[in-house]
């Protein structure tokens, strides 16, 4: 349970948005709407006198527009920005470009006072409250041994699966390893867009860094990545620039090859969306050593290549669809979570 009440801003002209989050929102024990703002000169004086810890703003705003004023927060405070805009329901992908300049969740104003976009716009502001007092906590926290790994292997159309599968995942998730085939100088900015949305920190892999649990980590572009265990039981990452394996470079073959076999029994594998057969071979070879895996299935895979490959293994425990991978994930990995809180 939260003992601290999440301390809410509204940034938003109109009257009748301002009325519906307040009465919705502040029947919520454990929200207060500390302050509504019409315009972000309004916002920006408010956050720099007040304690906040998140803040819903709306994009077309008087004075400034909302996305330059999201730009300038992210730039200045740790404040959570959930974006409410009508923008949104007529331009799909604007919800991405929002995430990647600091946004930590986005929705399509609401037509009227439905309860299934109040639950989605509750559970959001939770998550950004958690993820940010979660990680305070684990900055001070000195590393323990690695409990659960998630590999995941993705490639064309799989960028918005991984990142709703870390969403899926709470404050103290198994480490996750993602192998996402991405151009080199795409790879930092898709890990900095999945830390802003998830529980955890999650940051693109150095070379010889140590692997540390409850932590994400994303395949630079351009080098493969080997896991490597030590004697006084550090695990790290080794980067190496080997040719393409299946034309591709990172490569999920590679990554899970070399995983030592003190982490292959706490392994789950997934294998996301995509063209050709990465992954599959090193799925087979981990299934054969004690690891549990997962394809995704052909009704949400976007490519099904990949997924496709692993399942014709006939290593593949569970074919399962993007939606029903995340509520797996949920189940198995927060419950322990609960369990040990």
């Amino acid at each position: 349970m939260i003992s601290h009440k999440i301390k809410i801003l509204i940034v938003d002209d109109s009257l009748i948005i301002q009325k519906l989050l307040k009465n919705f929102l502040g029947k919520e024990s454990d929200f207060e709407i500390i302050g509504v703002c019409a315009d972000p000169f309004e916002a920006s004086q408010f956050i720099t006198e007040h304690k906040i810890d998140c803040m819903i703003l709306d994009l077309e705003l008087p004075k400034m527009d909302g996305v330059t004023f999201l730009k300038k927060v992210t730039q200045s405070c740790s404040v959570k920005t959930i974006i409410l805009s009508g923008l949104i329901e007529t331009d799909p992908s604007l919800k991405d470009r929002l995430i990647s300049i600091g946004a930590f969740d986005a929705f399509a104003k609401p037509q009227g006072a439905g309860s299934e976009f109040f639950q989605r716009l509750n559970s959001s502001i939770r998550s950004a409250f958690a993820r940010t007092h979660s990680k305070t906590i684990s900055e001070r926290t000195p590393s323990k041994n690695i409990d659960e790994v998630l590999l995941i292997a993705s490639s064309t159309g799989g960028t918005d699966g991984v990142r709703k599968i870390v969403q899926s995942l709470g404050p103290t998730p198994p480490t996750v390893i993602i192998v996402q085939h991405m151009a080199a100088h795409f790879t930092k900015k898709f890990a900095a867009s999945l830390d802003l949305v998830a529980q955890f920190h999650i940051d693109e892999i150095n070379d010889h860094s140590v692997i540390e649990p409850h932590n994400g980590y994303v395949a630079p572009g351009n080098y493969h990545v080997s896991v490597h265990g030590h004697k006084d039981g550090r695990f790290t990452f080794e980067l190496n620039q080997d040719p393409h394996i299946h034309a591709v470079r990172p490569a999920a073959d590679h990554t899970f090859l070399t995983l030592p076999p003190a982490l292959i029994k706490k392994a789950t594998v997934i294998i996301l969306t995509g063209m050709g057969r990465d992954g599959a071979a090193g799925l087979a070879h981990l299934k054969k050593h004690g690891a549990r895996t997962i394809a995704e299935s052909e009704k949400s895979a976007i490519v099904f290549g990949m997924p496709k490959a692993a399942i014709e293994t006939g290593c593949v425990d569970q074919v399962l669809t993007l939606t029903e991978i995340c509520e797996f994930l949920s189940e198995k990995f927060n419950k322990i979570t609960d369990a040990a809180s």
